[in-house]
């Protein structure tokens, strides 16, 4: 009984309880009231930080008390601000604070997805009794097995060797597209079959026993939330980042939102991306439109003039010791007047051509060169030239 909730123990524990709650608050809000505003910040600080820490080590509600008591100490802080300051302005400063405080918190709880206080993970015990006590009718669906989620950490690849080698061991390949400020690194995951998951997405990573699913989540989310789940057969990605992933059956993985059983994929009405191909790798579809157009024309202002970009994708991109480098920053082929101009670029930002549109200035490189980009001019009566030639 000690451990159950205020509503379901008796009357007298449960006015105890709560005289304790409202004692302790009260001894908190004064503690901050009194100490030097300054101090009382940094304590604020330092427990969001718990509070972040907390929540990514699933310590129980630990997150769920943290973000509590940080609320109410910005009721404090504002006490001890605004007796600093003094006078009317002190109280106006200390009431914006205040607000301000509150807005940080809200970007925490979305940011962190705070609170959360439901252990990450259930066994699967646990799993089939929640599924049975449901609804009646959900007892025909439970599977006859359901086995436990393993989060395993991807290796990533510098070469194409080290990938194959990763191949080798039935894991999927992690490659770093970016990072988190002051955070972790995000990246996406590469299939032999040339599938790749595009994501903001962490390096843990599960799998299913049969190899026909594959989630992982992102990098500061909770580890067992599905934020990526790929159907590998089917190639269709799905978003669930309110869901978490509790177990994988022969029907496929089994879902649960915060407080509520389980239920298969099918269930929940959720839809995935499809995935189109590209030379020889399959992206979602969604990520098409995220591309540049393959082909670009930019005629000058005045004349007849006319260049056109070409983006240049090598014809296997498997081949490559990172095969989305050609995507991420993808580089173009440049034709003037349908010429070839021996030059590659990685775009071009505004009008490149003169007022009258017989010269063309741009940043690029020769197609032979390593890619440092330098300036070359164009016109008719010269040909290419690197504008500092141009110049002198």
């Amino acid at each position: 009984m000690n451990d159950a909730p205020a509503a379901l123990k008796p009357w007298p524990g449960a006015l105890a309880w709560l005289t304790v709650q409202l004692l302790l608050i009260t001894a908190w809000i004064a503690l901050l009231a009194h100490l030097p505003w300054w101090i009382g910040l940094g304590v604020l600080l330092a427990l969001d930080a718990a509070t972040v820490w907390s929540r990514r080590r699933a310590f129980g509600t630990a997150d769920q008390w943290l973000l509590f008591y940080g609320a109410l100490g910005l009721i404090g802080l504002a006490l001890s601000l605004a007796q600093a300051i003094g006078g009317v302005w002190g109280w106006a400063i200390a009431a914006v604070a205040a607000v301000a405080g509150f807005a940080w918190k809200l970007y925490l709880m979305q940011r962190f997805d705070l609170p959360r206080g439901v252990s990450k993970q259930a066994d699967v015990p646990s799993l089939a009794l929640a599924s049975a006590q449901a609804t009646p009718r959900r007892e025909t669906e439970t599977p006859t097995s359901v086995t436990p989620v393993h989060w395993r950490q991807a290796g990533e690849a510098a070469t194409r060797e080290e990938r194959e080698a990763i191949w080798q061991r039935g894991e999927p390949v992690y490659q770093v597209n970016g990072e988190i400020r002051f955070g972790p690194s995000t990246g996406d995951y590469l299939w032999p079959d040339g599938s790749v998951v595009i994501a903001q997405a962490g390096s843990g990573y599960a799998i299913s026993d049969d190899g026909h699913w594959f989630v992982a989540s992102s990098p500061v989310g909770h580890p067992g939330r599905c934020d990526y789940l790929y159907d590998r057969a089917r190639r269709l990605l799905y978003r669930l980042p309110a869901w978490e992933l509790r177990g994988w059956s022969e029907r496929g993985p089994w879902l649960a939102e915060p407080g509520k059983p389980p239920v298969l994929l099918d269930r929940i009405g959720a839809t995935g991306v499809d995935y189109l191909p590209l030379r020889d790798l399959w992206l979602p579809r969604n990520h098409f439109a995220e591309l540049p157009l393959a082909r670009r024309a930019l005629p000058a202002p005045l004349g007849h003039h006319v260049a056109v970009l070409d983006i240049d994708l090598p014809d296997r991109l498997l081949d490559g010791n990172d095969p989305m480098e050609s995507l991420r920053r993808p580089c173009f082929l440049l034709h003037v007047d349908g010429q070839d101009s021996g030059l590659r670029l990685y775009g071009v930002y505004g009008q490149p051509w003169s007022d009258d549109g017989r010269t063309l200035r741009v940043s690029a490189w020769l197609a032979d060169a390593p890619r440092l980009t330098e300036p070359w001019l164009w016109s008719q009566a010269t040909g290419w030239l690197r504008a500092d030639h141009a110049d002198g």
